[in-house]
């Protein structure tokens, strides 16, 4: 597996904020900073990306999460799922507009309202695999409860997207990509759903 190529990254060191309305922490562009010194060949991001959803203004916390994550995005994809902070109450019919506007994802065969939450792609030996944990999850956004929203089309998805990793004899690992703690608490409810059928 390489590299991309494209312009070295500068040593990053100084530690700015920029995600605002007290949603965003002191510390939120250190992740910023520990992706560009291990620089990856790519960075996935696990949901609960800006907390727009929470926002007065949902516009500009999504720009400034663009902006503290662009010093390394510009040299490396950086590959989100969609978590419940995601999930704007009145954006689009199951209020994940913006974050489906926002990033161009692999597909998933389903509706134009699911694409881009769970998808799948391969880099090397290993496929990897995005779960949107709202669809299965017994929580709310924050502003919004979406349980259930496809109506059983993510689990189908993942069952048909399991067997042909496992069938592809270029696939030497499945790694799955889990928005929230999987043991305990809100994770149980996605432990039970989803999980048994990805170990």
């Amino acid at each position: 597996m390489s590299k991309l190529n494209g312009p070295k990254p500068p040593k990053i060191t100084e530690k700015l904020t920029y995600l605002d309305d007290n949603l965003g922490s002191p510390y939120a562009n250190d992740v910023t900073t520990a992706v560009e010194r291990v620089a990856p060949l790519f960075h996935l991001i696990n949901g609960d990306l800006c907390y727009a959803n929470l926002s007065e203004d949902r516009l500009r916390t999504w720009s400034d999460w663009f902006d503290m994550t662009s010093r390394s995005s510009r040299f490396r994809p950086w590959i989100p799922a969609a978590g419940n902070h995601e999930n704007e109450l009145g954006n689009g019919p199951i209020g994940f507009a913006a974050y489906q506007a926002y990033f161009s994802l692999p597909g998933n065969g389903g509706d134009a309202e699911t694409q881009g939450l769970w998808y799948a792609f391969t880099v090397g030996s290993v496929r990897v695999v995005s779960l949107a944990n709202d669809d299965v999850a017994s929580q709310d956004a924050g502003n919004t409860y979406v349980r259930g929203y496809s109506g059983g089309a993510q689990r189908r998805w993942l069952e048909a997207e399991l067997a042909r990793a496992r069938a592809d004899r270029d696939i030497d690992w499945i790694v799955d990509t889990p928005r929230c703690n999987v043991i305990t608490g809100v994770g149980a409810t996605v432990r039970m759903a989803i999980r048994p059928r990805s170990m």
